[in-house]
């Protein structure tokens, strides 16, 4: 992109570090977004920025994303309203489009994308954030729109029923039906300065010395609220201090909930604050936030209490991995209400501990420094997907998974099954790779997924690989476990893995060891698992790739003739360089920069 005439800002100085890869352009549309858009817009863009890409911002005149002071490397396009706005920013469009190429553009709304098409031509491909669907003319357009790579519902978004239809009215004019539905993680914004909660506390009537929790949710069952209420009656009844806890929202249970709370006689410690639209400046009023299950409002109120510095006490279903309580915060393993009560006592307990100012302060700076460090790696997990969107939506539109092999070599016995293109796989070892190592897992509950693993994989499949689990399962001749139990702990992983949007192509496991039996061909390092699945999905192995956590796997890729990657399991107490990563092989530790790295090499390989 070129200079901005408004800010004679070129978004390609800088003393940022360059990704590995070629430097990006996005384009951000958002003609009026809302707040919590703008936020994850700026927030999306600076760690964009931070990776060496280039970012420009097209919206309406008079709006705070136009008005805002300039940064540096962050190109601001405006359009005029009116009413013929469309028209005008349709020759705007044209304009912009003389001087500038993006690689990918982000819209907010029906009115953006149009906006965006007409900015970002051919092949550029698109992205909807969308905070709901609606059923409307423009909208239905966008959905079965050739180029619309992937929509993305903020997370709380209401189900979307026209998403079923998309790929029966995507063949019907022609279009690709790869159409992604994903529900994208929040960039965190951190604010410079905290709200101040001295006017909500007056507001609720509390002094400062009364310690508040707060619940946000719909006043509805299976949201935790009777969790919470039998929790302080069983701190009353061990006649242990307890808190002031303040519900937000409305609902059908808020007659039976008002009669429960005043059965069980914790009446004088509860607020009843119904709706309110603007949660943040109670959530800065709060001492701890309560999350016992999950609702609509979880993440966002989880969010803003980790920017607020505000202690988040959830239950593990109730929470996703961003936006897990940073370090202060509790989560809790039961729904149980004495599991619960124990808890908010800790909580109440270290409070008291801290009551000398040095040692709050000390608290509050390292709270600073996590919320800081957390928000960073959320935005950089938001940029690292925006990047595997690009490099995916290339390669798909380059015929990347149709190619013909380039290989004389023939894995396939049955000579009709020859016929056509190969595709290529990601070989996927499963324990320490795809999911916690468990020796000799037996047992499905015990199946934790790697962090971000499914995220990334649906990358790496829109991009036209197969995947496909590759596995040493000794356990089998050892007599540990039974076939049927490796099936159960595989369906498991499967389940976990289509829960995140991703479908695996096939699992291959080795049931033999030496020590237990006789020797065969198909155990890792060996290369037969792999030649078997070539047989079977009629793979192209040359353009294939194994990723694992040993040397076992990097050997048993070698033998095939496909590409290793090393994954080293950021669970293990090792440092890094101290594992036996052969010479050449790339190591990452996280899933998304992995399969980033792997369609940018493979893009610059094949294009």
């Amino acid at each position: 992109m070129r200079p901005n005439s408004a800010t004679g800002l070129d978004p390609a100085e800088g003393t940022r570090a360059l990704p590995a890869g070629e430097p990006l352009a996005f384009l951000f549309v958002a003609t009026t977004p809302p707040v919590d858009d703008e936020s994850w817009l700026l927030a999306t863009a600076r760690a964009l920025l931070d990776r060496g890409h280039r970012v420009a911002i097209a919206t309406v005149r008079g709006t705070s994303l136009a008005t805002r002071p300039p940064e540096p490397g962050l190109t601001v396009l405006t359009m005029r309203p009116g009413r013929r706005f469309n028209l005008r920013a349709r020759w705007r469009a044209r304009a912009i489009r003389k001087r500038h190429q993006f690689d990918l553009a982000i819209t907010f709304d029906p009115t953006a994308f149009e906006i965006a098409r007409s900015i970002a031509v051919e092949p550029t491909p698109l992205v909807w954030r969308a905070s709901a669907v609606d059923s409307s003319k423009p909208a239905r357009r966008c959905l079965t729109h050739s180029r619309l790579t992937a929509l993305w519902l903020v997370p709380g978004a209401p189900p979307v029923p026209e998403l079923a239809d998309i790929p029966r009215r995507a063949a019907r004019r022609a279009a690709p039906a790869a159409l992604a539905v994903r529900v994208l993680t929040d960039a965190v914004t951190i604010p410079s300065e905290p709200l101040d909660p001295t006017a909500t506390r007056r507001e609720l009537r509390l002094p400062r010395r009364v310690v508040l929790g707060l619940h946000v949710a719909p006043l509805e069952r299976g949201y935790g609220h009777e969790t919470i209420l039998r929790a302080l009656q069983e701190l009353q009844k061990s006649r242990r201090p307890l808190p002031t806890v303040a519900f937000l929202g409305t609902g059908p249970e808020e007659s039976r909930l008002h009669v429960l709370c005043q059965d069980l006689g914790v009446k004088e410690n509860v607020l009843w604050l119904g709706f309110r639209r603007d949660t943040e400046p109670f959530v800065h009023a709060a001492d701890f936030v309560l999350a016992p299950e999950a609702s609509a409002n979880t993440r966002s109120v989880l969010l803003a209490a980790q920017a607020a510095g505000v202690q988040v006490l959830a239950a593990d279903t109730a929470v996703a991995e961003e936006c897990s309580p940073a370090p202060g915060g509790l989560r809790i393993a039961s729904t149980a209400p004495k599991a619960w009560a124990e808890v908010i006592a800790q909580v109440l307990a270290d409070r008291a501990d801290l009551a000398d100012p040095a040692a709050l302060a000390a608290v509050a700076a390292r709270s600073a420094a996590a919320r800081r460090a957390a928000a960073t790696r959320a935005n950089t997990h938001t940029a690292a997907e925006l990047e595997c969107a690009v490099h995916a939506a290339r390669l798909q539109r380059a015929g990347f998974a149709d190619r013909a092999p380039s290989h004389a070599e023939n894995h396939a016995p049955n000579p009709a099954a020859n016929r056509g293109a190969r595709r290529p796989a990601l070989f996927l070892d499963r324990d320490g790779t795809l999911v916690e190592n468990v020796p000799y897992n037996a047992d499905p509950t015990a199946v934790v997924l790697e962090p971000r693993v499914g995220r990334a994989l649906r990358w790496a499949r829109d991009a036209g690989f197969a995947l496909v689990v590759v596995t040493n399962q000794s356990a089998l001749a050892r007599g540990l476990c039974t076939e049927a139990d490796v099936q159960a702990v595989n369906d498991r992983m499967r389940d976990l893995l289509r829960a995140e949007g991703c479908e695996l192509d096939g699992v291959y496991v080795c049931p033999h060891h030496p020590d237990f039996g006789p020797a065969c061909d198909c155990r890792k390092p060996a290369p037969g698992l792999l030649q078997r699945a070539a047989r079977d999905l009629h793979l192209d192995l040359t353009r294939s790739v194994l990723v694992g956590d040993s040397e076992r796997d990097m050997e048993a890729a070698r033998r095939a003739g496909v590409r290793p990657l090393f994954y080293r399991n950021p669970s293990l107490a090792i440092a890094p360089g101290a594992e036996l990563v052969p010479a050449g092989v790339q190591a990452h530790d996280d899933w998304l920069a992995l399969v980033r790295q792997l369609l940018a090499d493979t893009g610059r390989e094949f294009l």
